[in-house]
């Protein structure tokens, strides 16, 4: 929403072109091939805000480059910036520090510079007047501080609601829990011939000391049986961390099928 929001934005905010008598003639933003790159940079930034809000805060201010010689920048870029640290800050305060940063020194420089700022269907400067420098400064700065503080005060709500949304960020969740769902599975095959066969050990083998070692065969059964009990149940938990993790979708005909398969092979 905030990526489409910023996007329509610069698409309204026209190239500047300066002509003498310092007047700036205005070219549409999606004729300009160079405010359609600035335009295509800072909205996948946004996208990308909540993972790598890093990454996020560098591909929207790139753009910025383009002042050296052009002489004017797109407000709408600024507006990046707050939809980025927005989106940062939904998901853990701290991870909107480079984002707002930014933004603090794009309004400080705008506000208190000749620079130009294409907005929708115009420009706009603050001009040598100090009030407006310092109107500007307060407007801006209050802008970003009410899109953290929403977007931080939202993102403790959803965590307090859905607990489970933070690990369900991580990508490397669901990889980690297959491998241990492997390596438990495959544990336990192991141990559960290990107590077979030491269950179901020959008798008449053990002439000499034949009790003594009968015992120990049966302990270690005991063993094997107790170790694979907890293996089965460490079995159990990864199957319903993996049914109630958010996007992980499986069949009924599945759910009900792999339980038995694995039950059949643990006995």
């Amino acid at each position: 929403m905030l990526a489409g929001v910023v996007g329509a934005t610069l698409a309204l905010s026209p190239e500047l072109l300066l002509v003498p008598g310092g007047a700036y003639l205005t070219v549409p933003a999606l004729r300009s091939p160079l405010l359609v790159v600035a335009l295509v940079a800072v909205v996948v930034g946004v996208l990308v805000a909540r993972r790598h809000p890093g990454w996020a805060t560098v591909l929207v201010l790139m753009p910025f480059a383009t002042t050296a010689w052009t002489g004017w920048f797109v407000l709408g870029w600024w507006a990046g910036l707050v939809a980025v640290a927005a989106v940062a800050a939904h998901r853990a305060p701290w991870r909107a520090l480079p984002p707002a940063a930014a933004a603090v020194a794009v309004t400080s420089w705008f506000t208190v510079s000749d620079i130009v700022a294409s907005v929708p269907l115009g420009s706009s400067a603050v001009g040598d007047d100090g009030r407006d420098g310092l109107v500007s400064l307060a407007v801006m700065l209050g802008l970003l501080v009410a899109a953290v503080g929403v977007a931080t005060v939202g993102g403790m709500v959803d965590r307090r609601r859905d607990p489970v949304d933070d690990p369900a960020d991580d990508p490397d969740a669901a990889e980690r829990a297959r491998r241990a769902r492997e390596l438990t599975d495959a544990a336990a095959r192991r141990i559960s011939l290990v107590a077979a066969r030491a269950e179901m050990a020959p008798p008449y083998r053990y002439r000499d000391g034949g009790a003594d070692r009968r015992a120990a065969l049966a302990a270690l059964a005991v063993d094997a049986r107790r170790a694979l009990g907890e293996l089965r149940h460490a079995l159990v938990v990864l199957d319903h961390a993996d049914a109630e993790r958010p996007g992980v979708h499986r069949s009924a005909t599945d759910s009900r099928a792999e339980p038995r398969a694995r039950a059949g092979a643990l006995r």
